[in-house]
């Protein structure tokens, strides 16, 4: 995704210069479209990829237990 976005990128950018300042018009609407689409993939694929993870959780780790508690102890 990071080549296909700089590839985009470049693209957009040569268009936006050869066609300056009639461009100006189009290109806010358009890179934001563009980020939207990027950022919506990116967030698909983090969910897809969080659904395929074990249930209990990470396998191996260490737990921390709670500290026991004092009573009797001065406040």
């Amino acid at each position: 995704w990071l080549l296909l976005s700089g590839v985009v990128t470049l693209f957009l950018g040569i268009l936006i210069w050869a066609e300056w300042p009639a461009s100006g018009l189009w290109v806010i609407g358009t890179f934001v479209a563009i980020d939207m689409v990027f950022s919506g993939t990116r967030l698909i694929m983090l969910a897809l990829n969080a659904r395929c993870l074990p249930s209990s959780g990470v396998q191996g780790l260490p737990t921390v237990q709670p500290s026991p508690t004092f009573e009797g102890r001065p406040s």
